[in-house]
């Protein structure tokens, strides 16, 4: 079976795709690849911008909140739909 070589960025040499270091000079193959998952890591997570209810809102108030949020997934899902058209119409 053949093995899927990769050409070293340092020392332009191919080597065995299946090593984390080139053979020749040991440099680490696929470092942008590795520096590119660390950054991607490395950033927070994508929190949705639900309107905050808190514990100490009147009465009133939460529940005007909890219609407003309805209307906020209402909203957000039919973007979403739309998006979908657009993008499926697009191939």
């Amino acid at each position: 079976m053949l093995e899927k070589e990769t050409k070293c960025e340092n020392c332009q040499k191919w080597t065995p795709g299946n090593l984390s270091n080139c053979t020749h000079c040991g440099y680490l193959l696929q470092k942008k690849y590795i520096e590119s998952r660390e950054q991607v890591a490395a950033q927070p997570d994508f929190e949705f911008p639900w309107i905050q209810i808190y514990p100490t809102d009147f009465w009133l108030v939460k529940g005007f909140k909890y219609v407003l949020r309805g209307g906020q997934a209402v909203f957000f899902g039919i973007v979403t739909v739309f998006a979908y058209i657009v993008a499926s119409a697009a191939f």
